[in-house]
């Protein structure tokens, strides 16, 4: 039986069974070998901080300065686009053509937030 224990490697009183498998793995392991259950836990966070910053970029691009929030959500190129062509449209709202700008950068910063929010899922 001794030969058994020092054959799997976990000296005993140190071992546990796998959630995804059932097999015996180390107390201490953190994704099992055999399997790989537990490993995706981190994929999951760092999914949900980039839904996190979606959802927050989409608030503020609502609330704020379209394409700051887009800006925030992760597409840079795209958020720097939409903010400069926002603040172009502000001394054009003066000839009228600015407010149609300005609705198009907002609408085209809220889509890009709901697809950023989308394509986290």
């Amino acid at each position: 039986m001794a030969e058994k224990k020092r054959k799997e490697g976990i000296p005993e009183g140190q071992a546990k069974y796998c959630e995804g498998c059932g097999k015996k793995i180390h107390v201490k392991a953190k994704v099992c070998p055999h399997c790989g259950f537990g490993k995706d836990s981190r994929a999951d966070s760092d999914k949900s901080n980039k839904k996190t910053l979606a959802i927050v970029g989409l608030i503020i691009n609502i609330f704020v300065l379209p394409g700051l929030g887009t800006i925030i959500g992760g597409e840079t190129s795209k958020g720097i686009t939409q903010l400069v062509l926002f603040i172009v449209s502000i001394p054009l709202m003066l000839i009228l053509i600015g407010i149609p700008l300005a609705i198009a950068m907002w609408i085209w910063a809220l889509v890009t937030s709901i697809n950023q929010i989308k394509n986290t899922d």
